[in-house]
């Protein structure tokens, strides 16, 4: 067996005729840096361009008995031999939405290897919804105000995060500002407007359960986030309120205006979200989520975030719910594809989702090769470096997102969903047997394509062909754990009723002082 190798690799040279401007996700210098790692992406930012996600692959982690190191650019990619020192890369960029890199190996002939490829395109900002935002802010309707005991960020903290994260957009401030605030009580606005509306009815904007969003408002009951606190009910655009029919009154005067917020907002964090830098499944096989995460919903209000739930077509007169039982057994059931309304949040361990869950698990496993051809979350983002909370994992998928359901289980005092992320393409083209059928029919496919990236490298020529190029994503998605071999880690350490860090989200530490009612 081969000693394992971390993939190394510094840009020495840009080509660059047009002068755009070029960053990294991690803030440094483009040109010599050494970055890499076994298994770690970077994201180079280009403007007007795109981005470049980087990752280095030992096949040593994949159980393949090979000193070579795998480089992956956009889903393009190459073996080398592998070395002790970092590879040489050079990358030009001729300005027409494209890119060529050649790497140079550090020792031995110096030999070099060329590859061609695409940049991802910018996620669309819409001007008028970032000043929208920006007046919401200068309103001090965002970020939320008062969060007990989160360490929180200044102004100056996100202003400078947007930055460096976002450089490529003049409003880089607004989509750092949209992410920060859903880590706060604010993300209860983000869902409730979301969940409930009625997708499927032909109007704009579209309906609302007016009666449940208020209800779900007057049951809060989480520390100071209570219809009696002026930051909670500002955050809804309202005042402080005694009775619910206080909130049923206000929320008719304002739903227009909270329902236009919410979508602007989601808009923005949906943007966000799809240009942060993304994470490598070999990192993290899986994510998880404790649902519901806003304890009053219930599990009956879980389905309903769903495009797919038959209720989203009205009438407004029925309340939009729906017992779990009978999600499961019709739109939920086994190998249907769901669309999300919200954004969903995952964590990276089960012990941590499970202290934030409200009755429902949900296990999440990358989407399968023969879909997409990539070895990252491509649709999800880590966020924990724009939270409030430092020590709070956090990753996002966007309103939207699509998965296929792969198992509903009953679990110890709690229902496990295990869900696969799929693709859009594949999503709208067929139905949910239709695309099960089609996935199970690659594996033929996917033999050919895994014993032709092996074949490739055994006679010594690095350059991948397109079978062996997507023979690397089904060897990488083979070689993840299974879940029983995942550790389940550990439950934040911190009672967050005593050290009031809830963040919006009721977790288990209110069932050990009694508040949960």
């Amino acid at each position: 067996m081969t000693t394992p190798q971390s993939p190394r690799w510094v840009i020495t040279q840009v080509d660059n005729p047009t002068g755009l401007d070029v960053w990294c996700s991690d803030s440094e210098s483009v040109e010599n840096v050494e970055r890499g790692g076994s298994n770690i992406s970077y994201r180079l930012i280009v403007q007007t361009q795109g981005f470049l996600d980087i990752t280095g692959i030992d096949p040593n982690t994949l159980g393949l008995d090979m000193p070579i190191i795998i480089f992956d650019f956009n889903n393009d990619r190459m073996a080398r031999q592998a070395a002790d020192e970092a590879f040489t890369v050079t990358l030009s960029i001729p300005g027409d939405g494209t890119f060529t890199v050649v790497i140079i190996a550090p020792s031995g002939d110096g030999s070099s290897i060329i590859l061609s490829g695409k940049f991802k395109p910018f996620p669309s900002v819409i001007a008028e919804d970032a000043a929208y935002i920006h007046d919401k802010i200068d309103q001090k309707h965002v970020p939320y105000p008062d969060v007990p005991d989160a360490p929180g960020k200044t102004d100056e903290e996100i202003r400078k995060l947007g930055q460096r994260l976002f450089p490529w957009s003049p409003h880089s401030y607004e989509l750092a500002m949209c992410v920060y605030d859903w880590t706060t009580a604010s993300f209860a606005r983000m869902v409730f407007m979301k969940v409930f509306q009625y997708t499927a009815m032909a109007e704009t904007p579209l309906p609302l359960d007016l009666p449940s969003i208020a209800l779900m408002i007057w049951e809060s009951k989480w520390d100071s986030y209570i219809p009696q606190n002026a930051d909670y009910m500002s955050s809804f655009l309202m005042q402080p309120a005694n009775a619910q029919d206080e909130v049923d009154v206000q929320l008719k005067q304002v739903h227009d205006e909270l329902q236009r917020f919410s979508d602007v907002e989601n808009r923005l964090l949906a943007a966000a979200i799809a240009a942060l830098p993304r994470t490598t499944i070999l990192a993290r096989p899986y994510l998880f989520s404790g649902q519901v995460d806003i304890y009053q919903m219930g599990m009956s209000r879980f389905g309903i975030g769903m495009l797919e739930y038959p209720g989203n077509a009205g009438p407004v007169t029925s309340a939009l719910e729906v017992e779990f039982a009978a999600a499961v057994a019709t739109f939920f059931q086994l190998d249907s594809v769901i669309t999300t309304k919200m954004v969903w949040a995952f964590t990276d361990s089960e012990a941590d989702a499970m202290h934030y869950s409200n009755g429902i698990l949900l296990i999440v496993e990358p989407h399968d090769p023969a879909d997409v051809d990539s070895i990252l979350w491509d649709t999800s983002a880590y966020v924990t470096g724009l939270s409030n909370d430092p020590e709070k994992t956090e990753y996002l998928f966007p309103p939207g997102s699509m998965f296929r359901v792969l198992a509903v289980e009953q679990g110890d005092n709690v229902q496990v969903i295990r869900l696969q992320v799929v693709s859009p393409v594949s999503a709208a083209r067929l139905e949910g047997p239709q695309l099960l059928a089609a996935l199970e029919g690659a594996v033929g496919q996917k033999d050919v394509q895994v014993q032709s990236f092996r074949t490739t490298v055994l006679a010594g020529e690095m350059t991948l062909g397109a079978e062996a190029n997507r023979g690397v994503a089904h060897i990488v998605k083979g070689s993840l754990p299974g879940l029983d071999h995942v550790p389940k880690g550990v439950p934040p350490k911190t009672d967050h009723i005593l050290a009031g860090r809830m963040n919006g989200r009721w977790c288990r530490c209110v069932e050990k002082h009694g508040i949960r009612k």
